[in-house]
């Protein structure tokens, strides 16, 4: 008897049983979404538009050598698959036709269940990945480890977390509007030196390559690449690092959320039906190579119902970066020494275009995947 049980949990671990049909219902989901802009070469290296993919039959959306894209990360406390943790990178904006609309095209994503990467893969066609994700409080109040639950950050919201009434998100606004301002000055003062060396070049007062302009010198000697100013340890950090070859991704800024939102079941608070703004989008997948195979899958389109939510509120930007391959954990160096694809690394960086949006306790619903023709 003992042997007949182990044989067949050895049996069903070779063969997982597949994962459930949609839909998908995710109540009381935490997501923090950062749009941020992507350079268009970057995005059609990973998306797939008319230029890299025409079978596909999708458009990217761009203006001024840009498309919107960003990093979202995501707590489903409750799903088909169970509760796990995720973090997507949006590529661009795509566009398929007035039937069916556009779209954000997710070009990696790493959970924490090897459940959720199947059913995101196998269901819904996305580029699921298992990896590491810690989800950290800017001042974290307590040592953690995130080894063993697929939800793995401690709570920390009322008096001892960070929930943004005790000052901190003001300062970190007041730090952001500076540096705002700051790069609005430098941009108009790039804008006057380019007209004064146009002027210059007119004139024959400077010549291209022989007697450069000294407003022109001055901008290439200040010219450097950009250093992020705090690090993933730092007090008051706050974004998304991410190392190794993107599988491993801290979180910090997970902080501020409503409790109460938790204790609802469902969509209903205390009984009742929660009632708010919700919205049906479209969203866009497929066109997965697995390893060794040239055929991709076909592209889908399912909807994906998002609200209502308990609470919504804009909090400071949370901006990306690339960690050396040191890290911020003591992991084993056969994960840390994976390096990271050159095209994620050209899309991940981009400049924050709005505050980061931060969604408490909201009801998403998955829809059904259809193959999209051409």
């Amino acid at each position: 008897t003992v042997g007949a049980h182990l044989f067949a949990t050895a049996l069903a671990l070779q063969n997982p049983p597949p994962p459930p049909p949609p839909p998908y219902f995710f109540p009381n989901a935490r997501v923090l979404y950062q749009p941020a802009l992507v350079p268009v070469a970057a995005a059609r290296a990973v998306t797939p538009c008319s230029s890299s993919d025409p079978e596909a039959g999708l458009t990217l959306l761009s203006l001024f050598g840009w498309t919107l894209g960003g990093v979202f990360a995501v707590e489903w406390a409750d799903s088909p698959v169970g509760p796990y943790r995720e973090v997507a990178v949006l590529s661009g904006l795509v566009w398929k036709g007035f039937g069916s609309g556009l779209g954000a095209w997710a070009s990696h994503i790493v959970v924490t269940t090897a459940e959720a990467s199947t059913a995101g893969r196998e269901v819904f066609g996305l580029p699921t990945r298992v990896g590491c994700l810690d989800f950290l409080p800017v001042v974290p109040t307590a040592p953690s480890s995130f080894s063993s639950s697929p939800l793995r950050a401690p709570r920390t919201d009322g008096p001892a977390g960070f929930d943004g009434d005790d000052g901190r998100d003001a300062e970190l606004w007041r730090r952001d509007l500076a540096a705002m301002a700051r790069g609005a000055a430098r941009v108009l003062r790039n804008v006057a030196e380019d007209a004064a060396v146009a002027l210059k070049y007119a004139t024959g007062a400077a010549v291209p390559g022989v007697a450069e302009p000294a407003e022109r010198l001055r901008r290439q000697t200040i010219r450097g690449p950009a250093v992020p100013s705090v690090g993933v340890n730092d007090e008051g950090a706050r974004g998304f690092w991410f190392s190794g070859d993107g599988t491993e991704v801290t979180v910090r800024g997970w902080d501020g959320w409503d409790d109460h939102a938790l204790q609802s079941e469902g969509h209903n608070v205390n009984g009742e039906e929660r009632r708010g703004v919700s919205l049906s989008l479209p969203s866009f997948s497929g066109r997965l190579r697995e390893d060794g195979e040239e055929a991709v899958t076909p592209l889908l389109q399912y909807d994906l119902g998002l609200g209502p939510a308990h609470r919504l509120r804009l909090r400071p930007a949370m901006r990306t970066a690339i960690l050396p391959n040191d890290g911020p954990r003591n992991e084993a160096p056969t994960t840390l020494q994976l390096k990271m694809s050159p095209e994620l690394k050209a899309v991940l960086g981009g400049p924050c275009v709005c505050p980061c949006i931060q969604v408490d306790g909201v009801l998403i619903v998955a829809g059904c995947p259809e193959a999209v023709g051409v």
